[in-house]
């Protein structure tokens, strides 16, 4: 439970950091409607930074 809690909590702030670029908050909304493991999530949105 408390992990789902702070994976909620580190969702949100990564939506406040790329809510500035609108591919990013597609990428973001495309992750929201998924079920999927934090640190694919994080690996996945990392990714499309960096590039």
């Amino acid at each position: 439970m408390a992990h789902r809690v702070l994976h909620e909590i580190v969702l949100i702030h990564l939506s406040f950091f790329i809510i500035s670029d609108e591919k990013f908050v597609l990428i973001y909304r495309l992750s929201i409607a998924e079920t999927f493991d934090f640190n694919n999530s994080k690996n996945f949105i990392v990714q499309h930074l960096v590039a």
